[in-house]
């Protein structure tokens, strides 16, 4: 999906150091199996960009999100969810708000930083429990 997204972005210029990249996730893979998973590579454009081919346009909608910064390899990203939804949120008596997706944002680049070195915002839809 990245390679797909990249390849039709850098020649429209939508690549560069200001770009935001994320990704949504939909699916918790300690319940749907592998072959199920859904997610989306995204990047964030403005309304002047017109989508073609395979890929579209959507609105990832606002609301209220927990927040977590991950620190290392993207195999890790587990962990952090697992402490921000498995433990974090049930202290603040919050839930994972159902039906909507959770989001991480890229906030360095994987082909030039070391994998400990990674960073990655995930953003957690809320709901009070």
């Amino acid at each position: 999906a990245w390679q797909q997204l990249c390849g039709w972005a850098g020649p429209r210029g939508l690549l560069g150091p200001n770009a935001s990249m994320f990704g949504v996730s939909y699916d918790d893979p300690d319940v749907t199996p592998a072959d199920k998973l859904r997610y989306d590579a995204c990047l964030c454009v403005g309304p002047e960009t017109t989508p073609d081919g395979p890929v579209g346009i959507q609105d990832v909608g606002g609301g209220e999100y927990a927040t977590f910064v991950h620190c290392g390899p993207y195999e890790n990203l587990a962990a952090s969810y697992g402490a921000l939804v498995g433990q974090w949120m049930p202290a603040q008596n919050l839930q994972p708000a159902a039906g909507k997706p959770a989001l991480e944002f890229y906030l360095n680049e994987p082909e030039s930083t070391p994998p400990a070195d990674l960073r990655t915002r995930i953003c957690m839809p809320i709901e009070r429990a």
